[in-house]
């Protein structure tokens, strides 16, 4: 029996097939129209085509989400001494989840929260402000940035950077 933790999550691939749709359709009809103009060579080309251009959307529907919203944001590296205790706790829960260690960020706002953006585990980042790490107790953060972990494993980072 597979465990939660090691499902994906079918919704980050849900949001691909919506992204491709629209040229689904239209390469479909372009097809339909090279099929009556040119026959049957007409329509396996624009099939071919059309295959071609749904994968290449869906491969590069998200590429750099993350990377935009970090800069929008305005987050900075987590890569000063406050910020120590993050790094450690993402460490370790990093070898524990079996995920790669995702970039952490620090987003400098009093209010307590935590965001998890990317694609997948290999490109995701953790963003936690400053409030996160001043108000909460080693403990209680390292709930928060485990459910984050649990949102990597589970393949559920896509959805959560988009919805």
């Amino acid at each position: 029996m597979t465990s939660t933790l090691e499902q994906a999550s079918p919704r980050s691939a849900r949001y691909g097939l919506a992204a491709a749709l629209p040229l689904a359709l239209t390469g479909l009809i372009v097809a339909a129209v090279l099929a009556v103009v040119a026959g049957v060579v007409g329509l396996i080309v624009g099939l071919v085509i059309t295959a071609v251009a749904v994968v290449v959307r869906m491969r590069t529907f998200a590429a750099g989400i993350d990377d935009a919203i970090i800069q929008q944001l305005g987050a900075k590296p987590a890569d000063g001494p406050e910020a120590a205790g993050f790094r450690n706790l993402a460490d370790g829960l990093s070898a524990t989840a079996g995920v790669p260690l995702p970039e952490l960020m620090i987003l400098d706002t009093p209010s307590v929260n935590l965001l998890v953006v990317g694609t997948d585990a290999e490109h995701a980042a953790i963003i936690a402000t400053s409030g996160l790490l001043s108000q909460l107790s080693r403990v209680e953060l390292e709930g928060v940035v485990a459910r984050a972990f649990v949102q990597l494993r589970q393949g559920d980072v896509f959805s959560a950077t988009m919805g």
